[in-house]
């Protein structure tokens, strides 16, 4: 009787199937938000929003008003990246999710975790300079992370499409080349939209050339970043004074 090969374990893949710092960025997403939503009375959250969300009207030239905010010059620095943190209710915050995980963990594979915060948070702050620039002197907060995953998205559609990247068959097969996942132009302006910032967060990445974050690699790398803009929210239920 001849003796039967060991059959080799099956390979057992995860569920999910997320970079940890991927799921790290949605965790202190909902912290943030159910920090705000469960914690903060109504006057505590005007006052975190006046402190961390991303206001044009600190950079006025009235020292009047720009000195009227909390946090000085510290939180002038810092709001460029705190508001990508806060968003207005549980639609904004999820819709933001959707798209952060597929591309924030195409992008965290190629660029590493280092590399893939440090691009987000430069994307985070372009977005916020965008806004500044389209909207001086304005007192409505901008708020929400969708400047940031923008560019997240134009950056994974230089080379998720790739023929060797990894949804290169798909491709093949659809005729897709990387162009219009989400809405093209903008949606309709709201007090409080980022839609500029959305716009440059998805430009910005889609430049020719060396990428920087992404290693020696990319530098070969062609593909064509889509243009699209959804628009932030405010908190509904509360306004600034």
């Amino acid at each position: 009787m001849t003796p039967q090969p060991e059959s080799e374990p099956p390979i057992r893949e995860p569920i999910f199937n997320v970079p940890i710092v991927v799921v790290a960025t949605v965790g202190v997403l909902i912290l943030v938000h159910a920090f705000r939503m469960l914690v903060l009375t109504d006057d505590q959250d005007v006052n975190f929003l006046l402190t961390f969300a991303f206001i044009p009207a600190r950079y006025s030239a009235d020292v009047g008003i720009a000195g009227a905010f909390p946090g000085g010059f510290a939180a002038d620095l810092w709001t460029f990246f705190t508001y990508a943190f806060i968003h207005a209710d549980l639609m904004h915050l999820g819709l933001n999710l959707a798209w952060l995980i597929p591309f924030g963990t195409a992008l965290a594979r190629r660029f590493g975790p280092w590399r893939y915060i440090l691009f987000m948070l430069v994307m985070a702050a372009i977005g916020a300079l965008a806004h500044l620039v389209t909207h001086l002197g304005e007192m409505e907060p901008m708020i929400g992370a969708s400047a940031a995953i923008s560019g997240a998205m134009a950056a994974a559609m230089r080379f998720v499409f790739q023929p060797d990247g990894p949804v290169a068959n798909w491709r093949e097969r659809s005729g897709f080349h990387g162009a219009g996942l989400r809405s093209h132009g903008c949606s309709q302006p709201v007090p409080g939209t980022g839609c500029g910032a959305e716009l440059l967060g998805n430009l910005v990445p889609t430049v020719r050339g060396r990428d920087a974050f992404a290693g020696r690699d990319a530098a070969s790398n062609e593909g064509q970043g889509h243009h699209g803009c959804g628009s932030e929210h405010r908190r509904g239920r509360k306004r600034l004074p």
